[in-house]
């Protein structure tokens, strides 16, 4: 059955991409593409050769973009196969003012090549290092569907990781474990240079602990995507785009950091780019050593004993160390056709050390248990990702056909030594004496994507039309083997019953269209994504097999009406869809705490949600303001549901609830206050309504919630600037439990060196050391409280330096494409 649909669902897709190839084939048929233009660009100080300036081809009639090129070491370019026509051309270069030249004529007629001569460009500044003074980039931009923020000049993340960067964004909330929340839901996908990737996937929590602040260069929040992207992400989507040098000539950068308690990272990224070639490397080290402890106090009512009281008290440490490196280079065959491929490796340690003290005891006073568990781990993790990828240009602006291949390996090893001392058969603390068990656990991910996207404007620039194809076929693979030590002979035995091997198969096929216009003031973009799912769930240990295929829809629509040059309102929908993870569906349970075990679903469905928001935004020179209402409607809401039995052990799992509603408003200010001196503030509120009767019958909640986000940047004389940020969460309350919130702040100093190239920044995170996790969990026949705290108050001091003959240009082209970005497209028309 699954390869009869496949391949009836891939005929479909090759007719789909046939006919777009003819039909952009016929859309630049027209005219006959045999025009030549040439010429030499020189600096009109000194008539020197001036080497990659940049020339633009643009049609006279509409002001399209046509094709381009980029002058040589002499400073001489060759722009072929231009269609005939008149075309006026802007020949740019940083550092310079603008040259334009009108009238230039491709016909039988007349001729079909022009000779520009020598092009004389004036430079506004005195020297290439100068070049790097641009207009200042704003932290916050708004775009038709979604927020771009500016992150490279944050300075309360630097020394820190891209979790750090990320939990300092709206709406945005990262738990002790890493697990990132955006609007008080963590369903969201994670995309890095706007592709998923298998780093980003079962173990994305460490990746994002492992990537350096420093090599981020903007965060884009997608809170309702339309049919163009992948459909999972409850709340949306949030893309972390790496930073890439996008100027000729060879650049680099180095930075290094040093942290109390043990924490250290550095980077180093080089770019080298000719008018044929763009060569990039990254490469990130990061060493951490940080302290965890937490408490556990539950009771267990009515036991045939009476209530059982459990208290577990567990002190421990961490030591992670990663190596990350990303190289890539990108080909310009041609002005409009560009190939690229690049790669990604991670490499990665954990060392894991903690004890745990276990105390049952009856309400009687008689004791159950008592005992220390000693647990000694190590984890070695190793992920690589391969990218090829095609951008195909033709005549018109954004009228373009990508293609992309990547496939993603990532692997993971874990053992784990425990040593449990009875505490009542010894007096005091007892000395580690040895292992009494031990567990292998290998964890792997292989996905292999092929997608295929075309792009073509209609109605001149007022329309656009876009089209693709996306399949996705991913394994997972989880294998467990644990042994205990038989207490007689003194050698280690097979745990059978906990031993197990679980094996997740994924193929995912879809294709999408999106049509959108912009007529007088009101834009609008609708789209449709179709995609067939085939899933098959293997649990080789006990020979058992299960299937959820599902066939989905997701329908988009955006509508955007302009008040006024500054303001706008925009209406927004577009369906979603959150899959099971493997923990979610792997049934075979853990045993890391045997009085608290976890364990998933293989019967779990995913959740969809319809998802609406409401938003009116100003945007007045460098402020912003935008003030939003939203709504997202859950059916089959996966969500955790745990339960305790006589002996007092719990046992967490995952079921659907019927269903949950979740509706709020966010209000963002971005605005400076004087020349010096700008703020950065956000407040979400939201009120959430759970259903789980189709588990218990008082399985409701209802509960309002919020979070507010505050940055405040003051830029003085002689590079020397301070930042200050504080973030508080609210009590929330769940199907079984609340989130009791918390509030912390941080405070960095900059000063800017070495001509402006380097700098020197301070950095203290959570001042008061005021972060840390309370939960209260209530079911039937128990409750719990339960207080996380891992170190978060650190001290950074942060080195960083530019070198190379230019800086990177912030003040880029928009919409320029050179097969090194990593945003997602913007659908303004």
């Amino acid at each position: 059955m699954h390869s009869y649909s496949i391949h009836r669902f891939l005929l479909l897709c090759l007719v789909l991409l046939s006919s777009l190839t003819s039909w952009s084939q016929r859309s630049g048929g027209a005219r006959p593409a045999i025009g030549v233009v040439t010429g030499t660009v020189l600096d009109k100080t000194d008539n020197s050769p001036i080497e990659f300036a940049t020339i633009t081809m643009s049609s006279r009639r509409d002001s399209s973009f046509v094709t381009g090129g980029i002058t040589d070491k002499k400073g001489r370019f060759t722009i072929s196969e231009i269609p005939l026509g008149m075309y006026e051309a802007r020949i740019t270069f940083i550092g310079y003012d603008v040259e334009v030249i009108n009238a230039i004529r491709l016909t039988p007629k007349e001729s079909t090549t022009a000779n520009l001569g020598d092009v004389k460009l004036s430079p506004t500044v005195n020297d290439l290092d100068a070049a790097e003074v641009v207009a200042e980039t704003p932290y916050m931009e708004m775009k038709m569907d979604k927020r771009v923020f500016n992150v490279e000049e944050s300075l309360g993340t630097t020394g820190g990781s891209a979790t750090d960067i990320i939990e300092t964004l709206p709406s945005v909330q990262v738990d002790i474990d890493g697990n990132i929340s955006l609007r008080g839901s963590q369903n969201v996908t994670i995309l890095i240079d706007g592709k998923p990737s298998a780093l980003t996937g079962a173990s994305r929590q460490a990746i994002m602990e492992q990537i350096p602040a420093s090599s981020i260069e903007r965060i884009e929040i997608i809170t309702n995507p339309s049919a163009k992207y992948d459909p999972d992400g409850m709340t949306g989507i949030i893309n972390v785009v790496l930073k890439k040098n996008k100027l000729a000539g060879f650049h680099g950068n180095v930075t290094a950091t040093i942290g109390t308690g043990d924490q250290y990272n550095g980077s180093l990224g080089l770019n080298y780019r000719t008018p044929k070639v763009n060569l990039f490397t990254n490469y990130s080290y990061r060493y951490a050593d940080r302290f965890f402890r937490s408490t556990n106090d539950r009771t267990t009512f009515n036991t045939d004993e009476g209530d059982l009281f459990l208290t577990q008290k567990t002190d421990g440490g961490r030591i992670r160390q990663n190596h990350t490196i990303q190289s890539g280079v990108d080909f310009y065959l041609s002005p409009t056709l560009t190939l690229s491929t690049s790669g990604t490796l991670n490499l990665g340690t954990d060392a894991d050390q903690d004890s745990v003290l276990n105390l049952q005891q009856y309400d009687s006073g008689l004791i159950l248990n008592n005992f220390y568990r000693f647990t000694d781990g190590s984890e070695d993790g190793r992920g690589y990702d391969i990218n090829v990828g095609m951008i195909k240009q033709f005549s018109g602006p954004q009228h373009e056909w990508t293609a992309d291949a990547r496939y993603s390996d990532n692997a993971e090893e874990e053992l784990n030594e425990f040593d449990n001392r009875d505490l009542l058969l010894l007096d005091g603390l007892p000395e580690f004496s040895g292992v009494d068990e031990f567990n292998f656990t290998n964890d792997g991910r292989k996905t292999l994507t092929v997608q295929t996207d075309y792009v073509r404007p209609m109605n001149g620039e007022d329309g656009k039309l876009e089209l693709g194809y996306k399949s996705i076929i991913q394994q997972l693979n989880n294998e467990f083997e644990g042994y205990e030590q038989d207490t007689l002979t003194g050698s280690y035995v097979a745990q059978l019953d906990r031993n197990n091997e679980f094996v997740y198969d994924e193929q995912i096929h879809s294709v999408y269209g999106t049509y959108g216009r912009k007529v007088n003031r009101i834009s609008f973009l609708g789209g449709l994504r179709v995609e067939q799912v085939f899933t098959t769930s293997t649990l080789v240990t006990t020979d058992e097999v299960f299937n959820n295929d599902y066939f989905s829809l997701f329908p988009s629509a955006f509508f955007t009406y302009d008040l006024s040059e500054s303001n706008k309102m925009s209406l927004s929908y577009s369906r979603r869809i959150n899959r099971p993870r493997t923990r979610q569906l792997n049934p075979f349970p853990n045993y890391s705490d045997n009085l608290s075990l976890r364990k998933g679903n293989p019967f779990l469905l995913p959740e969809y949600t319809n998802s609406f928001e409401l938003a009116y935004s100003i945007q007045k020179g460098r402020s912003n303001y935008m003030f939003s209402v939203y709504l997202r409607d859950v059916n089959d809401v996966i969500r955790r549901f745990t339960s305790v039995d006589s002996a007092g052990v719990s046992t967490t799992s995952y079921q659907n609830f019927a269903g949950s509603q979740n509706y709020g408003v966010e209000l963002v200010v971005n605005r400076p206050l004087t020349k010096w001196w700008s703020i950065n503030a956000s407040a979400n509120g939201y009120r959430t309504v759970n259903d789980g009767t189709n588990l218990e019958s008082d399985l409701n909640s209802e509960a309002y919630s919020w979070s507010s986000r505050i940055m405040s940047t003051m830029k003085f004389k002689k590079g020397f600037s301070i930042q200050l940020s504080a973030f508080y969460r609210a009590p929330e309350l769940f199907p079984q439990g609340q989130f009791k919130g918390f509030l912390f702040s941080d405070i960095a100093l900059k000063k800017t060196i070495l001509d402006n190239k380097g700098s020197l920044t301070l950095n203290l995170r959570d001042i008061f050391d005021t972060r840390e996790f309370a939960f209260d969990s209530f079911g039937t026949g128990f409750e719990q409280e339960s207080l996380r705290k891992r170190e978060s108050r650190n001290l950074f001091f942060t080195f960083s330096y530019r070198f190379g003959k230019l800086d990177t240009q912030k003040g880029r082209k928009k919409g320029s494409r050179d097969g090194s970005g990593g945003g997602m497209d913007d659908v303004d028309f």
